[in-house]
Parts: C-alpha cells; structure tokens; sequence
C-alpha cells in the first residue's frame, strides 16, 4: 500500500497465477507503491483476473501453462524496469522489505537482495531467518534455469553483488493440511521427473534417512519445536516431501527397467 508522500518504487514486479483469487488482492495490494506489476495468468476461471484489472499498476497477460521456470522467465522477459521482484499470489511484500527494496535501488551498489519468507500455517505465522533464492535482482544480470521443474530459481551472472536484509516476505499459501499435501504431491512429482531426467537415480541409503534427517533438522535444528503443534506438522510434511521426492525417483526406475520383477 502507498503510503502518504511516498515516491512510487522504479522496480517492476512479476508473478504467474492461476485460480489466486482468495489472495491475490493481499499480494496485490501490498505492491501497489511499485511502478509496474506484470501479472501472468494462465487460465483462471475464478475472480483472479477481474481483481488484479482494478488495481492500475498492473498489467495482465494470458499465456497457456508451459511450467514453472519457462512461464516466470517469460513474465520476468515483460518488464521494463532495470530492477525486478518476484512475488507470487499467495504472499505479501512488507512495507519493511519495499523500504529495503527502494533503499537498495536508490544505492545502487549491489546487484540483488535476498531476504527472508517466513510463512503462516495453521493459523501461526512461522519467524524466519533463513535467506531464500533470489527473489530482486537487476533484470540484466539474472534469468531461470528452464531445466527446473519446480523450485525454479534465478541465476545470476558471475561477480554479481548480492545484499542481505532481514525485512520479510510473507507467505500465506499453506492454508490447509489438504493445500499443502495437494501441492507437496505435486512438487514431488516434478521433482522426481527433473532428478531422474538429470540422471540422478534413488539411493536406498537417502531414501532410509532423508524423512528423520529432514524432520530433526526442521523440528529441531531450525527451532520448529517454538512453534507448538503446528511446527511439529510442519516439520513431518516436510519430511515426507524429501520421502516422497526420493521414492518416486525410485519409482521412475523401475519404470524405465526392461523387465517387471514378480
């Protein structure tokens, strides 16, 4: 949100959605003092496209669904402005992190600027310190590696300059229990695909220690324990999620074996 006196931030925003309208005016809001927000849709038959027309910052194109890294690169290839931020639907730009975003831009000393995404499940929201993938960049110095499936992230150029600051991203898309197994299904899916396609195949040893490693490093190395109830949920689906990624790629090898074993 604009507040009074604020100078518009020279960055452009981008996202993909699809089906987001039950958030997507939070995230939408929460950009609205950014000079553009190029919003790509792929296919909602819900209010998603009706509510993002209302807000004038943002420019909306329709562009059928070729996978995650492909449909980001070419939102992020859509923007005009020399620094870039990409957000998804179901999160929330604090006015903290616009502050740095702005600062950082105005400096012009650095080349990105990571941050944390603390996230809200179950009806808590999780602190978090961890500094995630490159989320703003300088739109010449970073583009998707278009071999990720899912968990695509941007690459940036050799000797770019990255900063740090710790003002939040807020994530709001782990609403449910139902939310999360459907999209951890998913992910593992693509996943598995992608490892199994780079020639990765599945290691009993990691297959028998990924799910107690995973939740002892989130439940007790990451502090998830603070947390009650819902961090002790969340520690166990993350856990199976790294189960489940390694199982499928087991399961995608004994696809491509010759002969089926009774």
């Amino acid at each position: 949100m604009v507040r009074e006196g604020q100078a518009i931030i020279c960055v452009s925003v981008y996202m993909v959605a699809c089906n987001e309208a039950r958030h997507i005016r939070r995230a939408l809001e929460s950009v609205r003092g950014f000079a553009e927000v190029v919003l790509v849709d792929s296919g909602s038959t819900d209010a998603t496209c009706e509510i993002a027309k209302t807000f004038p910052n943002v420019k909306c194109f329709h562009r059928e669904w070729p996978g995650y890294a492909q449909q980001k690169q070419w939102a992020l290839e859509h923007c005009t402005h020399e620094w870039v931020l990409n957000i998804d639907a179901d999160e929330e730009v604090t006015p903290e992190l616009a502050d740095a975003i702005a600062k950082a831009v105005a400096e012009n000393n650095t080349d990105a600027l990571r941050f944390p995404i603390p996230e809200v499940f179950l009806n808590r929201l999780f602190p978090s310190e961890i500094l995630t993938k490159i989320r703003c960049f300088r739109r010449a110095k970073g583009r998707y590696d278009l071999t990720n499936l899912v968990h695509e992230q941007v690459v940036l150029d050799d000797g770019a300059v990255v900063g740090v600051t710790p003002a939040p991203l807020r994530h709001y898309g782990m609403v449910s229990m139902a939310t999360v197994i459907r999209k951890q299904n998913a992910y593992s899916t693509l996943k598995a695909h992608e490892r199994f396609a780079k020639g990765r195949r599945c290691s009993l040893f990691r297959l028998m220690t990924l799910f107690p490693a995973t939740f002892f490093r989130g439940y007790i190395l990451k502090g998830g324990f603070r947390n009650g109830v819902p961090g002790f949920v969340s520690a166990v689906n993350a856990a199976y999620y790294s189960f489940a990624k390694e199982a499928k790629l087991y399961e995608l090898g004994l696809e491509s074996e010759t002969e089926v074993q009774l």
